[in-house]
């Protein structure tokens, strides 16, 4: 058995001992200091009148731009080290290639060498972050460690590196210091305590909130392993170093790291971000236990109470280690962390986890696999495996969309990455759709929507109960592949652990704030990045150290833009600091400002399908959404009404526009009872775009401060050398109406610009969908449309406002409804072949929202 942890040797980097873990010590005086800093004469604090302003930073000018001499040197050290990540050696060459072409000139370029850009930016005031570090040995009462049989892992040193942010520094010592650290349900349920106690009038909640998952930086090599633990307040990170092979499976062993893992936390010290496995680690239990309830992991869904720290101290003074084992299903030998904080409760702290529970768990390695098996035991290994071959053709012939996956192999993926389990949940049901029993369907249509459901930025009451109603759903349908003799139990952990969704968004709000794809997002800039700019060879230093620069490059940034230092571009500053401004010069910024344009469009064109991603904007809600056209329009496209006809094969299209143009001069009037000669005529020029973008508000996905998120909608005859690319859109036919009632589908042709009496008009030629029945399908959730035709059987064209356009749409064939062998059909081909589609409500979370 482990000692308590405060008995692991932890100096600090000096090894100087350090206090108690509750801030009795050197911390209690570094906290004591932080706290008069802020003002704190008590602590208590002091109240603020309702009109007290917020404390202001120090102000600088205009034209300080230390430490950096100009902005020129700014700009080099951002492009160099944070956007380009240019190796030192090349940032050496590049600066001697620089100076030797100033020689003649007698000048010097703005660094001298690598070690002088990093001085510079090292020397960065803003943005500075503190790391401490310590080292975790092994101890153990009444054994001296040096036995001939003393296991080389017990005699090493583990060195643990974290990083809160001076605020939050100050935040967590204070806190520490102050003993009332409290971990249990720190949602709804602490807001109510807190609310209803008088003594607390004044206090601030202050959730400290975790997320911690192992990740690898590199297969190839040893010693790739790295364990970040992530603060909303700071990061930290631990890299326990490997064990002799001959060790690392031994039961010792295992238990030293958990207790390790445990121990680190307590030292560095409430929601806590982790995956099963880590809650596992965490909430010290036996695996395929619940860490929420004491169900029995044979039995997991049977309604039981739950998981609480005082029901865990009773049965391990009560019964041994294989007691609490077999029958508790708990790990008794180990100490979890929040034992060390009076007030904590681990069970408590464990939030819903979406990207681990539902969408990899649930989803990928159950659901999915189900229906592997269910055709194989149907069917037969051979015939099964032809129909999985035929629903992989499917997946791979969905028409593209702008942020999804494309899957031109199908589901045949050496590793799975949680963007491919995301993106195959987007297309699945229609694929699977008429392989499969109909009660199949209803179950992955049920799963999805409590995904989805517990997905959203704000849940209301309502919301619960058709989260509860998809949950009692799901359980009810996926009894089909128990009685095809497919699964033989349904006790799993992550299936198991929806049950508590309910309870957890009570407690905790809205899991989008909590998932663990925020955790693995950042092991992309906070660990993997970092590591690929190392030399690797005791890479966590050098990491860390790159880390630090970036900050304070960002953090530079971020001060200069709010001083409105970067508001101009970077020639027309430099123009301006001279004086040389004039015609002559604007034209050059206007030369350059084009050439830059013209290659963020050639970029945009390189690539593939899947790598169009949407994306956050920062934009504040003036409106909920907002469709531009692209910057530039396409010189070698139609230029004229006539030519834009035969490039489209739509001879009626002057006719179309003549309409349209009649539409927008008379509102009020029936296009229906006027002759077409009534129309005014229109033979000026037009210009043609081969995209736009549309900005709305979709808080439930990626997006920016104010909740704004923005795609891009294609139109083009040739996309990335891969074929035509004409996405579907969203068009508000009828704003007082909720969902698909009051919104239409259009396939997008064409957007183009012209100038008619002095007015610009923005407009998109499109085809239009019809709408199949007054409702969405029963089976998948989603609304069935198919191509519209006026009375002489030919398609629906008509010219539309962009400002009609909500946002781009996506539509799945029917597959089921058609009798066409998919092999041979292409992504881009996907809307001419077929005459049946599913509005797809599952392409994203605002899609969700809309298309009901």
């Amino acid at each position: 058995m482990f000692p308590p942890a405060t008995e692991y040797d932890i100096p600090t980097p000096g090894h100087q001992e350090l206090g108690d873990v509750d801030g009795d010590g050197d911390d209690s005086d570094s906290s004591g200091r932080e706290r008069e800093s802020l003002g704190l004469e008590s602590k208590r604090g002091q109240y603020l009148s309702d009109d007290a302003p917020p404390p202001l930073s120090a102000e600088r000018s205009s034209d300080d731009w230390s430490p950096f001499r100009n902005r020129l040197e700014f700009e080099l050290a951002d492009f160099l080290f944070r956007q380009a990540e240019m190796p030192a050696k090349k940032i050496d060459t590049l600066l001697e290639i620089w100076a030797a072409s100033l020689l003649a000139l007698r000048g010097e370029p703005l660094f001298a060498n690598q070690k002088d850009l990093y001085r510079v930016i090292d020397s960065t005031s803003v943005g500075e972050v503190k790391w401490e570090s310590f080292v975790v040995r092994y101890a153990d009462n009444g054994r001296d460690g040096q036995g001939s049989n003393t296991a080389p892992w017990m005699l090493d040193s583990y060195d643990v590196e974290s990083t809160t942010y001076h605020t939050g520094n100050m935040i967590l010592q204070t806190i520490k210091g102050a003993g009332r650290i409290s971990c249990q349900e720190p949602g709804h349920g602490m807001r109510q305590i807190i609310s209803e106690d008088p003594t607390m009038a004044g206090a601030t909640l202050i959730p400290i909130i975790l997320g911690s998952d192992k990740t690898t930086v590199s297969v190839a090599t040893g010693q790739t392993n790295y364990y970040p633990l992530y603060l909303s307040i700071g990061n930290s990170y631990w890299v326990p170093g490997n064990a002799k092979e001959e060790h690392a499976g031994s039961s010792a062993f295992r238990n030293f790291k958990r207790q390790l893992f445990h121990s680190s936390l307590t030292r560095i010290l409430s929601a806590y971000i982790a995956d099963y496995k880590e809650q596992v680690l965490l909430s010290c239990i036996v695996r395929n236990w619940c860490p929420k309830c004491l169900a029995h992991r044979e039995s997991l869904d049977d309604d039981m109470l739950r998981h609480c720290r005082e029901h865990a101290d009773a049965v391990i003074k009560e019964f041994d280690f294989r007691k609490l084992w077999d029958t508790y299903g708990i790990v008794g030998d180990i100490v979890p962390f929040t034992n060390d904080f009076p007030r904590a409760d681990i069970y408590g702290m464990l939030s819903p986890d979406i990207l681990h529970q539902l969408i990899k768990g649930g989803f990928k390695d159950h659901l999915v696999d189900w229906v592997e098996h269910y055709l194989i035991h149907v069917h037969g290994k051979t015939q099964a495996e032809k129909v999985l071959d035929e629903i992989d053709q499917r997946i791979a012939a969905v028409a593209p969309y702008t942020g999804l996956q494309r899957f031109p192999q199908g589901r045949h993926f050496k590793q799975w990455t949680s963007d491919d389990s995301k993106g195959l949940m987007k297309v699945y049901i229609a694929a699977i759709e008429g392989y499969v029993p109909q009660y199949v369907v209803f179950t992955f249509r049920a799963f999805l929507e409590f995904c989805y459901l517990v997905r959203r930025n704000v849940i209301t009451q309502q919301m619960l109960v058709e989260i509860d109603d998809a949950l009692r759903c799901f359980h009810l349908y996926r009894e089909v592949f128990w009685n095809a003799g497919v699964v033989d139990t349904f006790s799993l952990p992550r299936q198991h652990a929806m049950k508590h969704y309910y309870h957890l968004i009570c407690q905790f709000g809205a899991p989008n704030g909590l998932c663990s794809s925020i955790t693995e997002s950042k092991h992309i800039k906070a660990v993997k990045q970092p590591y690929r700019r190392t030399n690797r060879f005791q890479a966590l230093g050098q990491m860390l150290l790159i880390n630090q620069r970036l900050d304070k490059l960002i953090a530079a940034c971020a001060d200069f833009k709010e001083r409105g230092m970067l508001n101009e571009p970077l020639l027309s500053h430099a123009l301006g600091a001279l004086g040389q401004r004039s015609s002559d010069t604007d034209d050059l910024c206007d030369q350059v400002g084009e050439s830059r344009d013209m290659a963020d469009e050639i970029e945009e064109q390189a690539g593939s399908y899947e790598e169009e991603l949407s994306d956050a904007v920062d934009a504040p809600r003036s409106v909920e959404a907002h469709v531009s056209l692209a910057r530039t329009h396409q010189c070698k496209r139609a230029r004229t009404v006539g030519a834009l006809a035969a490039e489209l094969c739509l001879p009626q299209l002057p006719n179309i526009l003549c309409c349209f143009f009649y539409s927008q001069l008379f509102p009020t009037d029936d296009l229906d009872d006027i002759a077409l000669d009534e129309c005014p005529p229109y033979d000026g020029s037009v210009r043609v775009y081969n995209s736009a973008c549309s900005t709305f508000f979709a808080p439930s996905d990626l997006c920016g401060l104010y909740g704004m998120h923005h795609e891009h909608i294609h139109s083009c005859p040739m996309w990335r050398n891969e074929g035509p690319c004409f996405n579907c859109v969203f068009v508000v036919t009828n704003p007082e109406a909720e969902g698909m009632r009051g919104l239409d589908i259009a396939h997008i042709l064409c957007f183009f610009l012209f100038k008619y009496q002095g007015t610009l008009y923005l407009c998109a030629v499109v085809r239009w969908f019809d709408h199949m029945g007054d409702g969405p399908d029963v089976a998948t959730g989603m609304w069935i449309v198919c191509p519209s035709y006026n009375a002489c059987n030919i398609p629906h064209i008509a010219i539309i406002h962009i400002d009609t356009i909500y946002r781009a749409a996506h539509l799945i064939p029917i597959y089921a409804a058609h009798n066409i062998n998919t092999r041979d059909i292409k992504p881009h081909d996907s809307y001419d072949t077929f005459n049946s589609f599913y509005v797809n409500k599952f392409a994203d979370h605002h899609a969700f929202e809309i298309a009901f």
